[in-house]
């Protein structure tokens, strides 16, 4: 069930999901075919449903992996990470979707209203969700179609919808400066840069970074010129 935590889809509570996953899993095992779950719309409400997930041994032998989505960078996804390993190590997780919100209402045929600023942020927020330890992630969308419930067509797709021959967006750019390295067990570690600035002969003003950046700087200043 896509959501059933009350997101965007149907509504059922994590004894609910439990009862149908068990009722579910031998009868797709038969046909070779897995589960994954609880595909809830955030890493704490995961947390939620899991225990009664894998406190069954027929639904936790029959999971491919562990799913949830999450919009925003948040250490729930390490503590669901943790959780799962401790129950069964091994046992892949996997973000379904995420992407960014403080760009317009995409559900209702809004452009982002910043193009550079929404690729920063889904980057940021993917490197985010694998420094906490996930095994892999899914942007939503791919491309623009028509969601049910909402009557529009959406604009999350990194391509545009047929209409528009499925051009690129400015994110799809974005996220291929990061996705070539990203590659099968990649880990994403927090590291500091030390930038130096050299200034000649002019006054140096202070740097100033992100502040999700954990850059140090320092500036060095020298009144001789520089011979290249």
């Amino acid at each position: 069930a896509n959501e059933p935590d009350g997101g965007d889809g149907n509504q059922i509570p994590a004894d609910g999901l439990a009862y149908i996953a068990h009722r579910l899993a031998p009868r797709l095992a038969a046909d070779g075919v897995k589960l994954y779950g609880p595909d809830t719309s955030n890493a704490g409400d995961a947390l939620e449903y899991l225990p009664r997930l894998l406190d069954d041994p027929l639904v936790s032998e029959n999971l491919a992996f562990v799913a949830f989505h999450e919009y925003y960078p948040s250490d729930d996804v390490r503590a669901v990470r943790d959780y799962v390993q401790s129950r069964r190590p091994g046992l892949p997780v996997v973000i379904t979707e995420y992407t960014s919100f403080g760009f317009g209402d995409l559900d209702d045929r809004q452009e982002a209203n910043a193009q550079t600023g929404f690729a920063l942020d889904i980057a940021a927020t993917l490197l985010s969700h694998f420094r906490q330890g996930i095994d892999a992630a899914l942007y939503w969308d791919a491309v623009d179609y028509l969601q049910p419930g909402h009557d529009a067509i959406t604009r999350w797709g990194v391509l545009r919808g047929p209409a528009d021959d499925f051009a690129r967006r400015p994110r799809y750019y974005g996220l291929l400066q990061i996705l070539p390295y990203l590659r099968p067990g990649a880990r994403v570690w927090r590291t500091a840069l030390t930038v130096i600035i050299c200034c000649t002969r002019l006054p140096c003003a202070p740097l100033r970074v992100s502040r999700r950046s954990s850059w140090s700087t320092r500036t060095l200043c020298r009144s001789t010129s520089v011979s290249s």
